[in-house]
């Protein structure tokens, strides 16, 4: 059972690669730093519609599925339960748009 999971939410217009900057990453996850990430496993993901995730221009355009941040919510616990088989998250923490997600999350 993982017991050092950390999700990471991000943004509106955000992806999860934005928190590997020296700015965020370099305070966070460094040697001894809060999230070391030698201690911890450290999860980044996009948000439905941005980063590398499925998009409307990656060709459906208007006929793009509507969605919510309950879709959102959805997407990530699949990803963490089913694809990353992890049943215990040490932390949720967000910027942003992701400060609503973790209330979500936590009502889940």
């Amino acid at each position: 059972m993982v017991q050092n999971a950390v999700l990471i939410l991000h943004g509106t217009t955000g992806n999860g690669g934005n928190f590997l900057s020296p700015q965020f990453a370099g305070e966070l996850f460094g040697p001894g730093e809060l999230l070391d990430t030698s201690t911890h496993y450290i999860i980044l993901p996009d948000g439905i519609g941005t980063g590398k995730s499925s998009k409307p221009s990656d060709g459906l355009r208007a006929r793009f599925p509507h969605y919510g941040y309950h879709d959102m919510i959805t997407a990530q616990q699949r990803l963490v339960t089913q694809g990353l088989h992890v049943n215990h998250l040490l932390l949720v923490m967000e910027t942003s748009m992701g400060g609503m997600q973790t209330w979500m999350w936590g009502e889940a």
